[in-house]
Order: C-alpha cells, then structure tokens, then sequence
C-alpha cells in the first residue's frame, strides 16, 4: 500500500510539473485515460511493467516513481529538471532562424521535442540547438541541377 500511495504522489508530482493531464499522460504512454485514473487514484496497483512505462514517459527512473523522496531527487537530466531550458515557440523559432509555422510543424512530426502547457508548447533548448547544428537535407537534385 505505501509503494501505491508514493508511486501516485510521484506521478501527481511528475506530471503536475510537466503540465500534463492524466490523459496526456495516457496518450504518453499509449493506455486509455480511464487505465492511468485506476491507478492514480488506487483502485489497482501498478506492475513493473506498467511503472516502467510510466518511467518512460515522464524521463525518469523507476525507481523514483517508487522512492519515498521521489520527485525532490532530481537526476538532472529528465524532463521535469529540464524545464529551464524550455524555449516557447517564438524563441526557438529565432534561436533557429525559422518561421514560428516550421517550428511547429517540426514539433507535430515529432522533429522537436515538445511539452505542452497552459501557456502553450515548450520546446528544448537542446533540441533546438542539434537542430540547427544537423546538416540540412537538400533533397534530390532537379534534372536542370545534375551533371552530365
């Protein structure tokens, strides 16, 4: 019962930072939203399996999603720590030097990664940054370009 009770509160605390919803989380993960309402709301305890989904999804360790202090023991590099390095759409689309249109189109394919809140979508500075280092694919060339 103690380990429900902190997975729940890990999980709360996880998601509640992220600015997700338990059907964000649901979709996350790739379980109906009435499955992640079972198990935080106690009615089943989750398995192994099903907390290392969980893991997966926020970017941390299962472990944390069990651990008494959980949330407080930040490993620095999940998704909730990096929430300082969020740019909103209009920052990475300067930081890039894109359209705010291609940003986003970048984020719906999944290019970028992307956290959605409130306020709107939150992009990584890191990504941003290996976006505009990646060389840039030009495509086949057109008959007219191509050398004999």
């Amino acid at each position: 019962m103690v380990l429900q009770q902190r997975f729940q509160t890990n999980v709360a605390s996880l998601i509640a930072g992220l600015g997700w919803t338990q059907a964000e989380l649901a979709r996350q993960i790739g379980v109906s939203r009435s499955l992640v309402h079972t198990y935080m709301s106690g009615d089943s305890s989750p398995g192994l399996e099903v907390v290392q989904r969980f893991a997966d999804a926020l970017g941390v360790d299962p472990a944390r999603l069990l651990s008494e202090s959980g949330v407080e023991k930040s490993s620095g590099d999940d998704k909730v720590a990096a929430m300082e390095e969020l740019l909103t759409v209009t920052e990475a689309a300067q930081l890039a030097k894109l359209s705010r249109a291609e940003i986003n189109r970048k984020v719906a394919v999944g290019i970028l990664p992307a956290v959605r809140r409130s306020s709107g979508w939150w992009i990584s500075r890191e990504a941003v940054l290996k976006l505009i280092d990646a060389p840039r694919k030009r495509g086949r060339p057109r008959k007219s370009q191509q050398v004999s």
